[in-house]
């Protein structure tokens, strides 16, 4: 029995949400998005599921994590296509007990911001940003656009996101919309403000992320945008100095909708 609870504390870095750093909240902000945490039903026994679409991205967060968990694979249907989503299952007790801690919650209760220091949160979006955030370049009367979003199925995490971009991007506050067929909420972001969340978020070169949605970013700017707009550590400055007050942000966004 002791070795086989040796081995599952050695199968990851339990401690790897312990202390705040660049890397475990970039990953917190993905699993905000594309994770759960579940009480299975037993003793201090919990799931902390992660899942995507891509498998490379997911073995990324495996490496970062230590983690010698088996990725698995599950197909599923939608518009009558086949799709494959990759899974994470972690079932470490104390990776488990720190998200918790921070702000993930089970699906039966209501998951809060994170509480994690101010510097991180550019970390942190753009995690969540890389589950459920979307980018893409268009065309409108022959005009070259450019048009995000997040979506969310809890309402609550947006509302917080609205506040924080408006508070701290100056963006104009957005209207969450509510898909009524996918039961899906989002918020939309445009050209200019897409371009400050680009900023905001990828503040260096090495940030972990999800290589295909920074790529759309790095086009626009490359392609459409004057290339000399952009420079690397812009966003850096930008952390360090507009983002001194988020602190009280968490209290803000657990005032209910």
């Amino acid at each position: 029995m002791l070795g086989y609870l040796w081995y599952m504390k050695t199968k990851i870095n339990e401690n790897f949400f312990e202390e705040c750093n660049e890397s475990s909240a970039y990953i917190l902000g993905y699993i905000y998005a594309d994770g759960s945490l579940s009480d299975r039903g037993r003793i201090n026994s919990w799931l902390l599921d992660i899942t995507s679409k891509d498998f490379l991205h997911l073995q990324c967060i495996a490496k970062l994590m230590n983690s010698k968990y088996k990725i698995g694979s599950k197909q599923t249907v939608k518009n009558n296509k086949k799709y494959n989503n990759f899974r994470l299952q972690i079932t470490n007790r104390k990776i488990c007990s720190d998200v918790k801690k921070i702000g993930l919650a089970t699906k039966e209760r209501v998951t809060t911001p994170p509480s994690i220091p101010e510097r991180f949160y550019p970390d942190f979006i753009r995690g969540f940003f890389d589950g459920d955030g979307s980018i893409y370049i268009y065309k409108v009367n022959g005009a070259t656009q450019l048009k995000g979003n997040f979506t969310a199925k809890d309402k609550k995490i947006l509302l917080w996101l609205n506040s924080f971009f408006a508070e701290h991007l100056n963006f104009l506050p957005k209207k969450v919309h509510l898909d009524s067929r996918t039961k899906v909420w989002t918020i939309h972001l445009y050209q200019r403000e897409c371009e400050k969340l680009f900023r905001f978020m990828y503040y260096k070169k090495d940030a972990p992320c999800l290589k295909r949605k920074y790529e759309i970013f790095n086009s626009w700017f490359t392609n459409v945008r004057n290339k000399s707009n952009w420079r690397w550590g812009s966003g850096k400055e930008e952390r360090n100095t507009q983002y001194r007050k988020i602190g009280r942000l968490a209290q803000l966004a657990r005032v209910s909708p």
